[in-house]
């Protein structure tokens, strides 16, 4: 060879791309390019000549390639082999090692020539490859999610027969369509920047969003073709409205879970308080009822020595009134002994004597005899009798004609009407007078609260706990100046009668 053809080989094989390595049969490297240094990761040849090759060969492959017979072919191209080679500082990566032999004229092997090509991005590239068949067999065998398979136009190259079926197709009528006009306009958009967004960066993207009433999460996956580029995507769609449903109505507990609280705590405390009130009323009403006894004995005794006085001694009390006295505190001891009824009647525990009664004696027994002349209590019953416990319901009306009455100051009419309605007895006690301002309706029947300047704030409290113990409700209708109506409604069967008991009933 002339020096000049010499130097044109020696450029030539420095200029290849591939790692290139002239060596011996029994592997000791002779000479190499320039290529073979940055592969090697060396900056003299100097380092790479006079070793044998099978150093820069891993170890997991040394000993399967000093004993392949891929070294022994005397003449003719050898197959290429892939083996791990070696970096100087010990990296490994694969390379494909083709090998041809150098031979002389009579047809002998002198030496042999080696072309190692890294194919380290060659593997990454198949790898994300064989993923993205993965994804792509994922996506066609997804049961449960409207999988899609597009490029970055939308057009579909592959689908689900779910992913089919909520955009109103069959499987194979969606292949060839556009994902992003099937969808309406606004959706179509979105999911055309997300699709555009991953196929420029190569990152999936998950996000949620509504096709019609649906809720769907979605997961955009990058398909990676030839040489590491991303032209196609895999759209995954999951229906999660019924979790989607759940996760509000979590969220609205929780936010009223504070007030959950605040509400059972206000309830303990009630009913902490209305325990101290019965045991409170219990004993306030055992010891106010024998000096009422007293006083109403003693004011009997003294109305019949009056009455027994010679004459000029009654003449002289009835010129100083006293009879009139004595009137006004037979009506401050009634009113005293209701208190103490009410008392009573809200503490002890309540079980009721359901029965047949008579609507006739319930008036007769709690409509007043003497009213005051101002007012007029008219009674109506469309029916004879009636479902109730007679003791319990003469107390609920007494109060409820009670309060009619202090309602009407100025005088005017107290109407109680009695008839049936369905399965239900219904009790209407009504009055015009001044009625009740909204303020005070949450706490109408709740102990110890009232409106008027005289009272217990007792009376309705009963009324309600007498009226549930009999299994019913009781309601009410006012409006300042214009009056107001309690509606008492029990079971008119003996069948439906619910009978609570205990204090807070």
């Amino acid at each position: 060879m002339s020096s000049k053809s010499a130097l044109a080989f020696e450029e030539g094989f420095n200029l290849l791309p591939d790692a290139i390595l002239i060596f011996t049969t029994s592997g000791r490297i002779l000479n190499c390019n320039q290529s073979t240094l940055r592969q090697f990761g060396v900056k003299s040849k100097w380092e790479i000549i006079g070793t044998n090759l099978f150093e820069w060969i891993s170890e997991a492959d040394r000993t399967k390639a000093m004993d392949s017979p891929f070294f022994g072919i005397e003449q003719g191209f050898k197959k290429s082999v892939v083996f791990l080679f070696l970096k100087v500082d010990g990296t490994e990566y694969p390379a494909d090692f083709t090998v041809i032999p150098m031979v002389d004229s009579t047809g002998k092997a002198t030496a042999q020539i080696g072309i190692i090509r890294d194919i380290t991005e060659r593997r990454t590239i198949e790898e994300e490859l064989e993923e993205s068949k993965e994804t792509v067999k994922a996506l066609l065998n997804a049961p449960q999610d409207a999988a899609y398979l597009v490029d970055r136009y939308g057009k579909v190259f592959a689908a689900n027969d779910f992913g089919a079926r909520i955009l109103g197709k069959r499987g194979s009528e969606i292949i060839g369509l556009n994902l992003f006009r099937l969808l309406p306009q606004d959706l179509g958009s979105s999911r055309r920047e997300k699709v555009a967004d991953v196929i420029r960066s190569g990152v999936p993207v998950r996000f949620e969003d509504k096709l019609g009433k649906r809720v769907y999460e979605n997961s955009v996956y990058p398909v990676y073709g030839p040489k590491r580029k991303v032209n196609q995507v895999a759209i995954f769609a999951r229906d999660i409205t019924e979790r989607t449903e759940m996760e509000e109505e979590l969220r609205r507990y929780s936010d009223h879970l504070q007030e959950l609280v605040e509400e059972k705590t206000k309830q303990l405390r009630d009913a902490e308080r209305l325990a101290a009130i019965g045991e409170t009323a219990t004993m306030v009403g055992h010891d106010l009822r024998n000096p009422l006894q007293v006083i109403i004995n003693t004011i009997f005794l003294a109305r019949t020595m009056v009455e027994e006085a010679p004459p000029e001694v009654k003449a002289k009390l009835t010129e100083y009134d006293l009879l009139n006295m004595f009137d006004t505190v037979d009506k401050q001891v009634e009113y005293m002994n209701k208190i103490v009824s009410d008392l009573q009647d809200f503490a002890r525990e309540l079980k009721p004597r359901i029965v047949m009664s008579s609507v006739a004696e319930l008036f007769r027994d709690a409509v007043p005899s003497i009213a005051p002349k101002n007012i007029t209590v008219k009674t109506e019953s469309a029916i004879e009798t009636a479902f109730y416990d007679p003791y319990m319901m003469k107390r609920v009306l007494v109060n409820l004609i009670t309060n009619a009455v202090q309602a009407l100051p100025n005088g005017g009419e107290v109407s109680i009407k009695v008839y049936n309605e369905g399965d239900r007895t219904v009790f209407k006690v009504r009055d015009n007078g001044v009625g009740i301002p909204d303020e005070f309706k949450p706490k109408l029947f709740m102990p110890l609260s009232t409106t008027k300047s005289m009272g217990t704030g007792m009376g309705l409290a009963v009324v309600k706990r007498l009226v549930n113990a009999q299994g019913g409700t009781i309601s009410v209708d006012s409006d300042v100046g214009r009056g107001t109506i309690f509606v008492i409604s029990l079971p008119s069967t003996p069948s439906v009668i619910h009978v609570p008991t205990g204090l807070n009933s």
